[in-house]
């Protein structure tokens, strides 16, 4: 995005350095280049910027356990070093440059244009920002998009500010036509470009439907989806657009670029289309797409066709129908056309016995491979409700139901993922770049402990190598203390990495537990630096010493642990309104709510035995809990429900887990059929799920319901539930042999950066850890044995 050649001047001499830049300046004075946001141009005549970052790199934890550059000052002060999207300077310098702005044509006060006053921000992106503006001549409500010059700049020399003269072209060719915005402006400002048109409004129909929930029709749902009474019907939403890219075609216009994210919805529910940047008229248009909503080959920018707003149309209806996103390939470009339906078909049963109608019974037509049968399920749509489902390549034939969980599959599904964790573990460490997370969450930890319960000899080598470059000291210091994003889980996964057969430097992978995880509680956070939940702060804590203590044999982690109990006593029990409505709530979840309060005080009683003051505040934790599942059962069935709410964070997975174990140790059959409740709730959701990971998706909501197939008195009903859940998960998958992949982050397997894709929490260590006990049992990682009192001894032990 603009920088060719970075010079590191003598910092002790900055007159040297403006020395040097002003000669550069002089040397290159009136040459083009795009301007580089996170830098300060040192003349406006020339492409030469600075800015304040390390000369070499620096780095500190942030509270996620992610490794963040920063420069240091001379009293030990430190700043962010990584560019940003605007310049910063460090606090206890002076700029010995010029200050001109150059960053920037928006600062305060500033009038675009001469005319128009920035009052919101939209989007930041590298090609440009979008803002919300007061037309200061008439009054009225404008919005601003901004093109960057010399951005992506092409081999025929357009760049990005071309997109923005063929949007005021398409613009110009719409003039007053109603749903669609006016065009109003285009001007320079330097060499930038901004376009000016009518503010249609704030809500799109990705909002819409995050906000008040799918648009269902009233004939074609079933219970637990209910339509709603507010007149969001998907067959109007199909109608209404429908009838605006009919006007618009007719005056020669192809989007190109439907997605319910250009739907803008007015207040009144009038339907509107924005950004048409990508749009084609005669003859002439710009190459881009939206992926999931652009049809097969639109990414290489062949002529477009009117068909392919009907696979888009298909795609923008899919998600209102269902939450979801289409399915795309691994690349992140293709759609994957038959996933998505089989995603849209689990949603919708009816689908697949033909007996849909309406707009859901035409999508399949529309997101065909086909051109005539888009063509022929839009011409449907316009004659009225069709009779039948119009399928994904025959008129007459209905979609087949999504594909289930057989032995087979998901066997071949768990060896790919374990063959993906193998390479994984595999590639060399990376020491020149920034260092890659080593926490349970998202890091090298999480990814170590799922492979250590595989008995193969490449899982065992390769969890002992990642453990290994866990333990390491890194250049950011000290990890914060967390479970899930700091040191303890680290800490848990060294210490069961060291008991492990083959592990012959046990003693110093131990020894570098103790240090991520000292067993002293004076070097716990401060009360002023504590956090209280599983993730980051004291129950996960306190869980992740329980864990060591029996790993280690040290009862010095007891009393951590009992300390991390009694300062959330003192602390004060969690006293949080109810959401009705929502069906998910952070507050009473497993990651930062009541759900996992209630599991740490559950263990800690297990293993340290009851306690008067602790069982008090643990009554009012799960009469909280308890209160809470029970209203966001009830709101799963109306339909405004998240899709959260059948996840282990903030959903009915995590809450059920810890009623479950209060069922267990408290004796408390209710509190078991609550937490069964709670899973048939889930289940309704969880088609609706958009993630499949351990945190957020059907990964977490599966391992739920494995936990009751153990405890409860019905195995094979809730393995047969998890298994559900599991075909879910391959669902997702865009691979022809149905290889799991996570749809929503869709970078490269051999990407070193992944570290998301491959991960205990957001990855696929986590949705093999699923996988993995649907297929061979085992226990639940993270989670203390119930009633397994831990023994006290004398002092540290051996392995």
């Amino acid at each position: 995005m603009g920088k060719a050649v970075t010079v590191y001047p003598d910092q002790g001499r900055p007159e040297t350095a403006v020395a040097l830049a002003g000669a550069l300046a002089d040397a290159l004075s009136g040459l083009a280049a795009p301007v580089v946001r996170s830098d300060r141009r040192v003349r406006a005549d020339a492409p030469v910027h600075y800015r304040y970052g390390p000369f070499l790199p620096r780095y500190r934890f942030d509270d996620d356990g992610r490794a963040e550059l920063v420069v240091t000052g001379p009293e030990g002060h430190e700043f962010p070093g990584a560019a940003g999207p605007v310049y910063r300077c460090p606090p206890w310098v002076t700029d010995p440059f010029t200050t001109s702005s150059a960053g920037t044509a928006v600062a305060s006060g500033v009038l675009l244009g001469g005319r128009y006053r920035p009052v919101a921000g939209i989007q930041r992106t590298a090609r440009g920002n979008v803002y919300r503006a007061e037309d200061t001549r008439t009054g009225a409500p404008v919005v601003i998009k901004e093109a960057y010059a010399w951005v992506d700049e092409k081999s025929d020399g357009h760049d990005v500010r071309g997109h923005l003269r063929n949007e005021r072209r398409i613009l110009e060719v719409l003039d007053g036509m109603p749903g669609v915005p006016r065009f109003v402006d285009h001007f320079r400002h330097g060499e930038d470009e901004f376009l000016v048109t009518g503010d249609l409004g704030e809500e799109t129909l990705s909002a819409d439907v995050a906000a008040r929930g799918l648009y269902l029709d009233p004939g074609d749902t079933r219970p637990p989806l209910v339509a709603r009474a507010d007149g969001r019907t998907l067959s109007g939403l199909a109608e209404g657009l429908l009838r605006l890219l009919d006007r618009i075609h007719a005056r020669g216009v192809i989007v190109r670029d439907l997605a319910p994210k250009n739907v803008v919805i007015s207040p009144d529910g009038g339907l509107h289309l924005i950004d048409f940047d990508l749009a084609h008229h005669a003859g002439v248009q710009c190459a881009g797409h939206t992926p999931g909503y652009a049809p097969p080959g639109q990414r290489d920018n062949p002529p477009a066709r009117a068909e392919d707003d009907y696979y888009a149309l298909g795609a923008t209806l899919f998600h209102a129908a269902t939450g979801l996103q289409p399915v795309v390939a691994d690349d992140g470009e293709q759609p994957c056309t038959a996933a998505t339906l089989d995603c849209l078909t689990a949603v919708h049963p009816a689908l697949t016995s033909g007996e849909a109608k309406g707009a859901l019974a035409l999508i399949p037509g529309l997101l065909s491979e086909e051109s005539a049968a888009r063509a022929e399920a839009a011409a449907a749509l316009r004659a009225g409700p069709p009779p039948r489902t119009v399928a994904r390549r025959s008129a007459h034939a209905a979609p087949a139901p999504p594909p289930a969980c057989t032995d087979e599959r998901l066997t071949a599904s768990a060896e790919r993922l374990l063959h993906r964790l193998h390479r994984h573990a595999a590639r060399p460490a990376d020491d020149t770049g920034t260092p890659l997370p080593t926490c349970v969450y998202r890091g090298t930890a999480g990814v170590a402990m799922e492979l250590l319960q595989h008995p193969d000899t490449t899982s065992r080598q390769g969890a002992l190598r990642l453990a290994r470059r866990a333990a390491r000291p890194g250049p950011a210091g000290t990890p914060p203390p967390g479970l899930m994003f700091g040191g303890t889980g680290t800490a848990v996964v060294l210490a069961t990495t060291a008991t492990h057969p083959g592990a012959a430097d046990a003693e110093d992978l131990l020894h570098a537990a103790h240090r991520l995880a000292p067993p002293d509680p004076s070097r716990l956070p401060s009360a002023a630096d504590a956090r209280d939940d599983h993730t980051h702060g004291l129950a996960g804590i306190g869980t992740a010493h329980l864990l060591l203590a029996t790993l280690t044999g040290d009862d010095r982690h007891l009393d951590v642990a009992d300390a991390c109990a009694r300062r959330l006593l003192d602390a004060g029990c969690r006293r949080a309104a109810d959401t009705p409505g929502s069906g998910a709530s952070a507050l009473h979840g497993f990651a930062h709510g009541t759900a996992g309060l209630v599991a740490f005080a559950l263990a800690h009683r297990s293993a340290l035995g009851p306690d008067r003051r602790t069982d008090r505040a643990l009554e009012d934790w799960i009469a909280q809990l308890a209160r809470q599942t029970r209203q966001s059962i009830a709101d799963t069935t109306g339909p405004g429900v998240r899709p959260l709410a059948g996840s282990w964070c903030q959903g009915l997975s995590g809450m059920g887990t810890a009623l479950l174990r209060a069922a267990h140790d408290l004796d408390r059959p209710d509190y078991a059929d609550l937490a069964e409740r709670a899973a048939r709730a889930a289940l309704h959701v969880a088609p609706r799920m958009t993630a499949v990971n351990q945190c957020c998706g059907l990964a977490g909501l599966g391992e739920f319901l494995l936990d009751l197939a153990r405890t409860t008195g019905r195995p094979d009903h809730w393995r047969a539930r998890a298994r559900h859940v599991a075909a879910l998960v391959l669902t997702r998958s865009p691979d022809p042999g149905r290889e799991p992949a996570l749809c929503h982050d869709p970078r490269p397997v051999d990407d070193p950066s992944a570290d998301r894709r491959t991960a205990w929490a957001t990855g696929d260590a986590g949705v093999l850890g699923f996988l993995r006990r649907l297929r061979d049992d085992g226990d639940r990682l993270w989670t203390p044995a119930a009633s397994a009192r831990v023994p006290r001894v004398s002092g540290p032990g051996t392995v």
